[in-house]
């Protein structure tokens, strides 16, 4: 069974090359451009990874209209991890790519749950690797991401 990937990405440039690559490892990529895209595929798809960029500037109604582009990305996570969004996993693997700099936030970014924290520009092969030692991990764990849950 491939491994279910989400990207949030409000740039598709931004991840379409890891995209293209993981799926000649058996990986099933899916994006989303915006917050409301990923929740509504996380309502009714099941992932074993999801991987978040931290700014997310296309409009989210349901993060929350006044969120604030530099953490909705977050937010996101915090609706993950909190069980908020219906049929998804919280405990899934999480990874946060991003090109986040601001020093704040980044500290709080490397205190949350996460499986990998990937700041950008980065190494593609490197990327690669991580994504696929991810893979390995779950596989590994014999970890069942694609089980039902309910709140």
């Amino acid at each position: 069974m491939a491994t279910r990937i989400l990207f949030v990405e409000d740039e598709i440039n931004a991840v379409s090359a890891y995209m293209r690559e993981l799926k000649n490892y058996d990986f099933d990529c899916v994006y989303a451009g915006s917050g409301d895209e990923a929740i509504a595929k996380l309502e009714s798809e099941k992932f074993d990874i999801l991987s978040i960029d931290i700014m997310l500037f296309n409009k989210s109604d349901r993060m929350g209209a006044d969120i604030d582009p530099i953490q909705a990305g977050l937010r996101l996570y915090e609706m993950v991890r909190g069980g908020e969004i219906k049929n998804c996993n919280p405990a899934m693997a999480i990874v946060v790519l991003s090109a986040m700099t601001e020093p704040k936030i980044e500290e709080s970014i490397r205190h949350l749950q996460i499986d990998e924290f990937l700041q950008k520009p980065l190494d593609f092969e490197y990327v690669m690797q991580k994504f696929l030692k991810l893979q390995e991990r779950l596989m590994k764990n014999g970890q069942d991401t694609h089980r039902e849950f309910s709140f």
